[in-house]
């Protein structure tokens, strides 16, 4: 499957899956927002909604714009059927059950090195904070975590960037800045991974909903020129959309037709059909 079909399936299926999940109809969920066709048309995957019907989508489902899957998993050595279970719970975006997996295998783990315990850590802190809402045990596992991988791992800018998303989410805004500058610093650092892609995004998506949007829109569009620099897809969709996003909310002409001009970026590097209405 291409990357932009991929894409617009994944979208459209999380949608989808939430909608059920609080027992709406087409109908009820497209009420106030747009057409009923519209929702249709983006759970089978044909179409891309704009960046303020997305938004509208992800609120009426209480879907998190930040629950963005990694390119690929980190691994523990040795554990095929965790690391299975782990990218599947993830992809499913059910982190209440992964919670509880992890939890469980936990109970039983045994001889694991500090790179893999950073590694089952850094997940349970997510699974935590995502599925649990249980922020003291999100914090303390990524403590952990952080303290148990090495200065120079791919893990690493993944952690300190899921700490400031965090710090973020409690209000610290500050705090959560030098966490993702920290990131980002290390980023620069080290040979690139496209899992680096999330932390402009997670940076951004925090600065968007703190209200800062030209500085979230300097942070996304950096993160863009960095994702396009290595040929990369993961993330940039979603970072160009939540950019228009960011742009819509400025609110004066110039950046109104930016957001629209990367509307149609996005349409013409995945080659979709923006629906109009």
């Amino acid at each position: 499957m291409s990357d932009e079909k991929t894409f617009l399936a994944r979208l459209g299926q999380t949608l989808k899956q939430a909608r059920k999940a609080q027992h709406l109809t087409q109908k009820q969920l497209a009420t106030g927002i747009c057409a009923q066709s519209l929702i249709s048309a983006i759970e089978l995957g044909q179409y891309l909604p704009n960046a303020t019907v997305f938004a509208q989508l992800c609120q009426r489902l209480g879907l998190s714009m930040d629950q963005a899957v990694l390119a690929h998993y980190p691994q523990i050595a040795e554990q095929t059927v965790f690391n299975r279970q782990v990218e599947a719970l993830c992809n499913q975006h059910a982190y209440a059950d992964l919670a509880d997996y992890l939890d469980e295998f936990e109970r039983t783990m045994t001889a694991l090195t500090d790179h893999d315990l950073a590694i089952f850590y850094y997940y349970r802190a997510v699974a935590s904070y995502q599925g649990r809402h249980a922020v003291i045990d999100a914090q303390r596992d990524l403590k952990l975590s952080l303290a148990l991988v090495g200065g120079q791992d791919s893990l690493r800018p993944l952690i300190l960037s899921a700490a400031g998303v965090f710090e973020s989410q409690a209000g610290q805004l500050k705090l959560a800045q030098q966490w993702f500058d920290n990131a980002q610093q290390l980023v620069k650092k080290l040979p690139y991974d496209e899992n680096f892609n999330c932390v402009a995004y997670q940076m951004g998506l925090c600065q968007f909903k703190a209200g800062k949007f030209a500085r979230a829109t300097q942070t996304l569009q950096a993160g863009v020129t960095a994702i396009t620099a290595q040929q990369s897809h993961y993330l940039l969709a979603d970072t160009l959309v939540l950019m228009a996003a960011c742009l819509d909310q400025l609110g004066d002409s110039g950046a109104a037709q930016t957001a629209e001009t990367e509307g149609q970026l996005l349409a013409d590097l995945f080659k979709l059909q923006l629906y109009q209405f």
